[in-house]
């Protein structure tokens, strides 16, 4: 690219000015107002839980409590208890695989199963355990159309013996956005006896999983920042039952049974060291109840419909390859056509989603200005107006009609839940592409991904993610080891409007000369 004719159009941006945001695999960006409001007001009137006789001790030992049952409510936990706050996913995976190795469940020349599209958050982890403790790394092959695993492949390797000790596996790719089918591989590993550790970091939030009724899950990680929408510095790990709990290298900390050096061996003190940070469990507890007043299945169809849109405006720009997933124009056309985004048509016909809300109550809360406008660290919020069924709102180009009859339209695309167990249960098996969550990656023709993220950034305030996304193994598998990818990832708070104006910059840098 000509470095005169790039000047010409890129200029500084500052903090203040306008972003649209699409690095929300990151971390959704923003939160909801509601998160930043209980954070402060925690911090504002917060003792040390479990540590004091006095009503602020006391309101933030409630506060602890409160977010714990939240956040099993949501996941179906019948015991809080077992539900256990960490500083993230990443030290959620990290006390699970040391402290199966603490409590000698997971010894030398032990097998330890991962998918093809790992984050190095498990990786590192294992590695370093590979090489220290001796167990053994042994990668599934990915399944055909961008399946995480080949279900024939995982049935077979789990039936050699030695049995495997240890599955660990992604719930979605952060790289290609695609769902693992949980309920099959959790079934299948169960019915192997293989306990799996789960890697919810991208999909919690954006996919409800219901762990009463996935009784193949051992343990459960999860980020609290992306798909809950809470603060960052706050994750969970879910430990199923006392035949699988961990020993990890906490020898020190927490309030409870202070007459004993020795640490307590019940959940979850035992892996709550130290004070919480009541803020983020509060924050965090806010951010769900935020997903669940607007329905997560409802937020992720019309977060896909948004990803089908993108998809289908630049299917005709030559430079951009999609990766990681089939794009076919007829399946956008029919996608697009129900959801009333089809470019140049009504805004009419089926709806986004399969949500328990109305659609006009969908449509209300979710539109709104372009979320991504900063103005002095404030965010403008959803609309909490009422729309008329055929009103479109001004932000989103979606109408309330068209939030009313999604269902038919993107049943295939809903994410699991108890509600849909049964019918995921008889179709898993047979799906020949997976699910995806809405993510999108793609390469540039002549240019590295570091400089399109560059240019979208610094030319038309535009966030995007780039490189190999701290999983270089799902680079291996999509070929793109050694340039890396750009990467968009979509929230509830983007909007029909962001996404033109993200497809009008990539179109611009196709008309620059090389």
């Amino acid at each position: 690219m000509a470095k005169s004719a790039a000047a010409h159009i890129h200029r500084s941006m500052t903090m203040s000015e306008k972003i649209i945001y699409f690095d929300n695999a990151s971390t959704t960006f923003p939160k909801p107002e509601s998160v930043y409001k209980v954070c402060d007001s925690v911090l504002r009137s917060a003792g040390n839980p479990g540590r004091g006789a006095h009503r602020l001790a006391y309101n933030s030992s409630r506060q602890i409590f409160e977010a714990r049952e939240c956040l099993a409510d949501f996941l179906g936990v019948a015991d809080g208890h077992r539900l256990v706050f960490t500083a993230g996913c990443t030290q959620s995976i990290n006390l699970v695989l040391a402290g199966l190795i603490g409590a000698q469940k997971l010894r030398a020349g032990d097998r330890v199963l991962v998918t093809s599209f790992e984050h190095n958050a498990v990786m590192r982890s294992l590695a370093y355990h590979e090489s220290r403790d001796g167990i053994e790394v042994v990668q599934v092959p990915a399944g055909p159309d961008g399946n995480l695993v080949d279900l024939a492949a995982l049935r077979r390797i789990s039936s050699e013996s030695p049995k495997p000790a240890l599955a660990v596996f992604t719930r979605a790719s952060n790289v290609t956005g695609a769902l693992l089918d949980l309920e099959t591989v959790s079934r299948m590993l169960e019915d192997a006896d293989i306990p799996l550790l789960v890697d919810a970091a991208q999909s919690a939030g954006f996919v409800r999983d219901d762990l009463s009724h996935l009784t193949g899950v051992t343990y459960y990680a999860a980020s609290g920042h992306k798909g809950l929408y809470g603060p960052p510095g706050i994750g969970i790990l879910y430990v199923r039952s006392q035949h699988f709990e961990l020993d990890p290298p906490y020898c020190g900390g927490t309030g409870s049974r202070s007459d004993s050096l020795a640490m307590p061996t019940f959940l979850p003190d035992r892996l709550e060291p130290g004070t919480h940070g009541v803020q983020l469990a509060a924050g965090l507890a806010e951010g769900v109840r935020y997903v669940l007043d607007h329905g997560p299945e409802s937020m992720l169809a019309r977060a896909r419909s948004l990803v089908d849109y993108f998809l289908f405006k630049t299917i005709d720009i030559d430079a951009i390859e999609i990766k990681g997933r089939r794009v076919d124009r007829d399946r956008l056309v029919a996608s697009l056509t129900a959801a009333g985004l089809m470019p140049g048509e009504a805004q009419a016909g089926s709806a986004i989603s399969g949500s328990a809300l109305s659609g006009a109550s969908l449509a209300a809360k979710l539109s709104g200005q372009s979320s991504q406008s900063v103005q002095s660290g404030q965010f403008s919020q959803f609309s909490q107006s009422s729309a008329s069924p055929t009103s479109a709102s001004p932000a989103t180009g979606l109408t309330a009609a068209a939030a009313a009859n999604s269902s038919a339209a993107v049943d295939k695309f809903s994410s699991s839940s108890s509600s849909s167990l049964q019918k995921r249960r008889m179709t898993s098996e047979m799906s020949r592409e997976p699910q995806y969550l809405p993510v999108v990656v793609f390469s540039y023709r002549g240019l590295t991904a570091d400089r399109v993220a560059d240019w979208l950034d610094t030319g038309y305030g535009i966030a995007i993610r780039a490189g190999l996304h701290c999983a270089v193994s799902a680079h291996k598998v999509l070929n793109s080891e050694k340039t890396g990818l750009a990467r968009v990832s979509f929230s509830s708070f983007n909007t029909k409007d962001d996404v033109d104006q993200l497809v009008q910059a990539l179109q611009d840098l196709s008309r620059m000369p090389a």
